[in-house]
């Protein structure tokens, strides 16, 4: 066993033990939380050659499938049932009403499915981004945002409904004057973080004796060969986006393409005329290196989003939509975001056509597929970030806005450069530091606010990637023509990368994921997910908020 894998396995179990600890037992408690955690562990070390960096939402995924797979759900209600007891605390008199505020808070946590649940431990508890929290459930960022969105209206709603009889006069003291308080304050998920158990913080160190046996019983076990790790990797097939969202984790891909309504086809034949794809991409660039460089506060981008999903027993697909603006100010480092809900709609005219067959319904159970039911209205604005924020949003394989200045304009510098600064930020084996490489250049491709000769730099920097090829002339979702390239997947199950142009100015159209086999219920070559760039340009304009979302307050109908 070499050194380095046993230092490496160390580390991740000293950075992760505890936090993947927390998570089981915010589950399904202390009863089963060290088998749990043990057999991920387990399964870390025989594969210790997949395990990404950051490790962590990989253990989650781990731990949360031995819980689903390996421990009856009768046995998780017993053990949380019995975990629930000591989150509890007696009061004090002189903290009585801190302490009531908390039991109440915790209380209705608990009242809430296991689902929501997860979501808002990820996120409260575990202090996850949206996109990693997306990677541990299965599903994109912008459906993780929508799902914890709701998830807190339902835990703000089953806090506030305590009967009088059940809730101290002094936690209702403190309900009152959290609803008075900052916006800060009276957050739900901000409420809910300060009332974590002492002995769920993720920072706590794994006690001496149960650190030293674990690792000695883990690590005496025989490591997955080569061949056997390669058969191990998940099948499932994700849904990541690219653009606003960005890879959700070094294995996540997406594509591009730009429009609010959903191409008849999801995959155009290549064209036999338009050269490989290096070359379609080199020629993006002398197009793009060509724009004026523009002026402005702020970088503005507009993005639709969207997941196409059959709904369960009809014969359509629909695709569910989201919206996301972003407003980056470089010489400030700062970024502004927001997301909204504009209603799902039918995929394709096929589909509309199944849908109005239909009786044209306004809303779709997807529950069995996201855990959600969806609405042809939407629900309008789901939150906004300021810098600064309770929880700033970010990209994987992002940049600091105050680096773009200087990062070379040369594509072979500018790829040593990405890798210095992932290679400083992540601590993985060099396919997967590529891979982040990759990811940063394709933002600074898209969205980031990189000036002309930047962005060509970046359109370089891919075409120099291995197995790089053309898809030729394509229709976008607005009919538009562009041409697309696909970037080659990470491994087999892994969906695919394509990129679209302008064939005029070479600036990037949208996004658009697609399968490369089938399973799951999709079919090799199906539309996954897509982004459309609606606007991307300088602007003097300010976002319309400099505060984050205030708490969402108590759900309505749409959220039962």
């Amino acid at each position: 066993m070499p050194d380095d894998d046993a230092d490496r396995f160390t580390a991740i179990y000293d950075g992760c033990r505890q936090r993947v600890w927390a998570y089981v037992v915010s589950r399904a408690g202390r009863q089963v939380a060290d088998e749990v955690v043990n057999e991920t562990f387990t399964v870390a070390w025989r594969r210790l050659d997949d395990v990404p960096e950051p490790p962590l939402p990989w253990l989650l995924v781990v731990a949360r499938n031995i819980l689903r797979d390996s421990i009856r759900a009768e046995a998780r209600r017993a053990s949380f049932a019995a975990e629930l007891t000591a989150w509890a605390e007696p009061a004090e008199a002189d903290i009585a009403e801190e302490v009531s505020e908390r039991n109440a808070l915790l209380k209705a946590l608990a009242t809430l499915p296991e689902d929501d649940r997860e979501l808002l431990v990820l996120s409260g508890w575990q202090g996850l981004t949206p996109a990693q929290a997306a990677a541990v459930v299965g599903c994109s960022p912008i459906t993780l945002r929508v799902r914890l969105h709701r998830a807190r209206k339902r835990l703000h709603r089953a806090a506030s409904a305590s009967p009088p009889e059940e809730e101290p006069a002094a936690a209702r003291r403190v309900s009152t004057r959290a609803r008075k308080g900052s916006p800060v304050k009276n957050d739900v998920l901000h409420r809910l973080t300060a009332a974590r158990p002492a002995h769920l913080d993720p920072d706590l160190p794994t006690p001496s004796p149960v650190r030293e046996e674990e690792l000695a019983t883990v690590m005496s076990r025989p490591r997955a060969t080569h061949r056997a790790r390669a058969t191990a990797r998940p099948r499932k097939v994700q849904r990541p986006l690219v653009s606003g969202l960005a890879l959700a984790t070094a294995t996540a891909v997406a594509a591009l393409v730009i429009t609010n309504t959903a191409p008849e086809k999801p995959g155009p034949a290549p064209s036999a005329t338009s050269g490989s794809g290096s070359q379609v991409l080199l020629t993006a660039a002398s197009h793009v290196e060509q724009q004026p460089t523009g002026s402005g506060t702020y970088w503005y981008v507009e993005e639709t989003l969207a997941d196409r999903h059959k709904v369960p027993g009809k014969t359509y697909s629909i695709d569910v939509r989201s919206e996301r603006r972003w407003w980056m100010a470089v010489a400030e480092n700062k970024r502004w975001s927001q997301l909204l809900d504009p209603g799902a709609r039918p995929a394709t005219k096929a589909d509309e056509a199944a849908w109005k067959a239909d009786g044209s319904p306004r809303s779709w159970d997807l529950r069995d597929v996201t855990d959600e039911i969806v609405t042809y209205a939407g629900e309008g604005e789901i939150e906004h970030d300021a810098p600064g924020g309770r929880a700033d949003t970010g990209m994987m394989g992002d940049l600091p806005l105050r680096l773009l200045p200087t990062l070379p304009t040369d594509e072979k510098a500018l790829r040593k450069r990405l890798f210095a600064l992932v290679d400083r930020d992540h601590n993985g084996p060099e396919w997967t530091l590529d891979r982040i490489v990759v990811q940063s250049a394709v933002l600074l491709a898209t969205t980031l606010p990189s000036t002309p000769a930047l962005r060509a730099a970046a359109y370089r920097l891919l075409a120099a990637e291995p197995g790089v090829r053309s898809l030729g002339d394509v229709k976008d979702h607005t009919g538009r023509t562009g041409y697309a390239v696909a970037l080659p997947s990470p491994y087999e199950s892994a969906p695919e990368l394509r990129l679209i142009f302008d064939k005029s100015t070479g600036m990037p159209l949208g996004t658009e994921t697609v399968a490369t086999q089938s399973g799951d219920g999709v079919r090799k070559g199906h539309l996954l997910s897509y982004t459309t760039i609606t606007s991307m340009k300088w602007t003097d304009k300010a976002p319309p908020f400099d505060t984050d979302t205030p708490d969402p307050g108590p759900a309505d109908e749409s959220d039962r």
